[in-house]
């Protein structure tokens, strides 16, 4: 990755840094995260032209990058997993399952594109590939006893849940998972193995690693919401530094995360809960996404 190959050297440094004394305007903002966020891990040649063929893995953040990649003219293919259900080790089993030649009905999760893009999305790993992976969840749900993973305890749907007992249903399955905060090494091997599998398809597969901004839907530990998810993201974002440290061969790291989630909570404008994502203070507004993605393709790609 970017960051260790140029810091592997004693006394390395990016220089000195201060934090800005102010943050008017977008502009403000733009050289700000650019040059505080960005400088540092973008390749020093561009890893994407209109030719590449992209694939983008994650959650619903990693369906916004991939529609805004659209719409700057690339050819995109996600595969998007529930924000319920997208942790490394989910990011791991499918891609196990997409070697195998058999994906697991609970990471296809009812999503129709996903199960027409399987075999797409081989094909193109194949074939030579740069794969987007959106990083969601470090806080996962285990059976009590056993200690076995499994990916989520609730159907997708409402009704599903209503049909299955409602209230007295989630009991239940309250009492028999229980949900924990997976730790850095854990998800720092599953992204040394995820790196693995995509480059096993064809060693020439580039990989950008990110951390998805948007918060936790639901906890259930012995911690408040706020810290659970912070608890959670910050666990990925040291498991991603684990493998900064290793610099594997064509694995690359944009901060979204560091710019929607420490950057832009700085402006003094209203970024959450924006009438473009119906009042849901849990998304970002779209004009933030293009901005992320105007950034990485203007320090990633030549096109």
């Amino acid at each position: 990755m970017r960051t260790r190959l140029r810091t592997g050297d004693p006394g390395f440094s990016l220089g000195l840094m201060r934090f800005p004394r102010t943050l008017r305007s977008m502009e403000e903002f733009i050289r700000f995260f650019l040059e505080q966020g960005v400088r540092g891990y973008a390749p020093d040649t561009p890893i994407i032209d209109r030719e590449t063929r992209l694939v983008t893995i994650g959650s619903c953040f990693s369906a916004h990058v991939a529609q805004a990649l659209g719409r700057a003219g690339l050819s995109v293919t996600n595969y998007e997993m529930s924000e319920r259900i997208f942790s490394t080790f989910a990011l791991r089993e499918f891609l196990d399952g997409l070697i195998a030649g058999k994906v697991s009905e609970d990471l296809i999760d009812d999503v129709p594109e996903n199960r027409a893009n399987i075999q797409g999305i081989r094909d193109q790993l194949e074939a030579g590939a740069t794969v987007i992976v959106t990083l969601g969840l470090a806080a996962c749900w285990f059976e009590v006893g056993t200690d076995r993973l499994v990916h989520t305890i609730m159907p997708k749907h409402g009704r599903d849940m209503v049909r299955l007992g409602g209230a007295d249903y989630l009991a239940k399955q309250l009492r028999r998972f229980e949900m924990r905060l997976t730790t850095v090494q854990e998800n720092a091997e599953n992204l040394r193995t995820v790196i693995r599998t995509i480059q096993a398809l064809n060693p020439d597969n580039q990989i950008v690693l990110t951390v998805s901004p948007v918060p936790l839907q639901l906890s259930y530990t012995d911690q408040p919401m706020l810290t659970s998810d912070f608890h959670s993201k910050a666990t990925l974002r040291m498991a991603v530094s684990e493998i900064e440290a290793e610099a594997p061969p064509k694995v690359y790291y944009y901060p979204s995360f560091e710019i929607v989630r420490w950057a832009a909570p700085h402006l003094p404008f209203d970024l959450w809960g924006s009438p473009q994502t119906d009042g849901d203070p849990r998304h970002i507004d779209p004009g933030m996404i293009e901005l992320v993605i105007k950034a990485f393709l203007t320090n990633y790609a030549r096109l």
